[in-house]
């Protein structure tokens, strides 16, 4: 089965300090949430009302606006009425986005890049495997120009900055053949910085690749020749 989309939500500050989303999680095996805050505003915590548990990713930005993710995969509990919350970010101005996913396997790799010019290009990343899915998001200061995404992501959009949030821009991209992949930016010059993440599709057959040969699975304690599986 093939990584796909469930939902995704966005939601802005509107106090400086706090900021929640509420989607509908049904049939989703992945949840991703992006981060846009204020350099130095990070005294912010990140709590999910269903309960379940999530991995933090690294926070980027050495200077004005900042990105983090973190992701959930295989969550306890989804469902109807599902928020996040961003709360307490000291006056970072957080905005936030949610990605819901169905037919993910398993976490692959993170990067970040920053720049202070007309566009910013993700750090690539490179599965292991085909069938890959990226979520990258841009943190940006201004509130005076769209920014747009290019090349193969999808699913973009982009929220500007208000009095009381930061500006978030956000994509996704399905990979068919695993190559190389990022995401570019672009808009006004500025600094800006990105969060980009990847996910892997199940093995195929459902199985581990150390239990696969040929299209045969094996269970723990068959064996084929002399050699155990």
């Amino acid at each position: 089965v093939a990584i796909a989309l469930v939902t995704s939500g966005y939601n802005q500050s509107t106090n400086e300090n706090d900021a929640s989303v509420t989607i509908d999680s049904t049939g989703a095996n992945l949840l991703v949430l992006s981060l846009s805050v204020w350099q130095g505003r990070s005294a912010y915590s990140f709590t999910d009302n269903k309960g379940n548990t999530w991995t933090a990713l690294t926070e980027y930005g050495s200077t004005y606006p900042q990105t983090k993710q973190w992701y959930c995969l295989n969550p306890a509990s989804v469902g109807s009425s599902h928020t996040l919350s961003i709360t307490g970010a000291g006056g970072g101005a957080p905005s936030i986005v949610v990605h819901a996913f169905s037919g993910v396997g398993s976490y692959h790799s993170e990067g970040g890049a920053n720049a202070n010019s007309t566009a910013v290009t993700t750090a690539t990343l490179t599965p292991s495997s085909d069938g890959a899915l990226f979520v990258a998001a841009l943190s940006i200061g201004s509130s005076s120009a769209s920014d747009a995404g290019a090349g193969t992501y999808t699913g973009f959009a982009i929220r500007n900055t208000t009095g009381t949030a930061m500006g978030i821009a956000y994509s996704y991209y399905i990979q068919t053949t695993a190559a190389g992949a990022s995401e570019t930016f672009t808009g006004n010059s500025m600094e800006r910085q990105t969060s980009h993440c990847c996910f892997l599709a199940p093995a195929a057959g459902g199985q581990p690749a150390s239990r696969r040969m040929g299209g045969v699975k094996f269970a723990g304690n068959q064996s084929l020749g002399m050699n155990r599986w």
